[in-house]
């Protein structure tokens, strides 16, 4: 939430162009502060009870390397949302001149909220043990435990300290998990320009030399089949039809003896055959 208040009033995430808006935004300092120690697991926040007996746990039940992942992750978290996040936001410059919106109290009353119950929990725990499923008889406020936490803490402050120069922001994109992604991008990139291009062009000339010769061939096939053939039998079909027509019209004269003698013909013709047969 703090850092979402952040991103709302000053309308950017690039720690390259925040820094020195802790006197413009000191109350979402503070929460964020709150909420930044409780991840990292401090002492006195909720973050201490909960991570540290996930992190005992796992070594109690000889999971060495996931609790020295946890642990690392726990440096982790406090050396980026502890250290560098406040660090080069609220304070690296003097200003950074970007205006602010203001920040609505609705904001201010999660953040207060939520770290209210961190700061509970931690000098609480009891708080949060009763809350889970099975009995809890987990006691974090161990000296030793205490001094561990403060020891890795303080070394990893330290450690920035002496490296903050090096780790200034850049105006550029930090790359994690995403450069296996860009990874497998570049990798496609390639296999399509140097693989399934290649295929493209020896497929484009082999149809260039041989598929659009034999296309070609079928296409003139096809237009002599069609004027040969079908134009052929179609215009024939028509030219016998004219001519029929043609002859049809000569037999019409208009005359009416004509006509009388064919019909005299005809009639002859048919008493000639029905005799004849009969």
């Amino acid at each position: 939430m703090g850092a979402g208040t952040l991103l709302y009033s000053a309308g950017t995430a690039k720690l390259s162009e925040l820094g020195g808006l802790f006197k413009r935004l000191p109350w979402a300092f503070a929460w964020f502060m709150v909420a930044a120690v409780s991840i990292s697991g401090f002492p006195l926040f909720s973050g201490f009870v909960s991570k540290t007996m996930t992190i005992t746990g796992a070594a109690e039940a000889h999971h060495t390397w996931l609790a020295l992942g946890m642990e690392i992750a726990a440096v982790g978290a406090f050396l980026s949302v502890g250290i560098k996040l406040p660090y080069f936001a609220w304070f690296s410059k003097s200003d950074c001149g970007i205006p602010l919106k203001p920040v609505p109290i609705n904001m201010y009353a999660a953040m207060a909220i939520g770290g209210i119950l961190c700061f509970i929990i931690g000098v609480y725990p009891d708080f949060l043990y009763r809350m889970l499923p099975h009995p809890v008889e987990y006691v974090p406020y161990t000296a030793w435990h205490v001094l561990q936490t403060l020891l890795l803490l303080g070394f990893t402050g330290l450690g920035f300290y002496l490296l903050r120069h090096k780790l200034a922001p850049d105006a550029k994109i930090n790359l994690d998990f995403d450069y296996l992604y860009r990874l497998v991008g570049r990798m496609m990139l390639a296999f399509a320009r140097r693989v399934v291009e290649q295929i493209d062009l020896w497929w484009s000339d082999v149809y260039a030399r041989t598929g659009l010769a034999v296309f070609l061939k079928i296409a003139s096939l096809s237009s002599w089949f069609d004027k040969r053939i079908i134009d052929g039998v179609v215009d024939g079909t028509a030219m016998g039809v004219r001519h029929v027509g043609q002859g049809t019209t000569g037999v019409q004269t208009g005359r009416l003896q004509d006509y009388l003698a064919g019909a005299i013909i005809i009639g002859l013709s048919v008493f000639g055959m029905v005799w004849f047969f009969l």
